[in-house]
């Protein structure tokens, strides 16, 4: 969406470190009903290193449809370019590796 401080989807880190697990809903997906491959951003926890209070920062990742836990919606009913596939895409439980971060971790 156009407010990038509301994001809400979140992907919380594993304890081993490997893999991120990614839950949340993006809405107004060009291709969400069709893409096998994703980028997404969300919001990650992290601490302050200075005053090692918690907050959170938007990490991206690189996200396969076969990691599983993605699915879509209906597409959307639009007025216009209509022959985009614009849809609802879920991340329920998503297990992403730490590879796909893209740019870093709350970079």
């Amino acid at each position: 969406g156009s407010d990038a401080a509301s994001i809400r989807t979140r992907a919380q880190p594993s304890p081993c470190g490997r893999f991120y697990t990614l839950d949340g809903t993006k809405t107004w997906i060009s291709n969400g009903g069709l893409a096998d491959v994703f980028t997404v951003f969300a919001k990650t926890p992290q601490r302050d290193q200075a005053s090692g209070q918690a907050g959170e920062r938007v990490t991206a990742f690189i996200v396969e449809r076969g990691f599983g836990g993605v699915t879509h919606g209906p597409p959307e009913k639009k007025l216009g370019i209509r022959a985009s596939n614009t849809a609802e895409v879920h991340f329920g439980g998503v297990r992403v590796p730490a590879e796909n971060v893209l740019g870093g971790v709350g970079g």
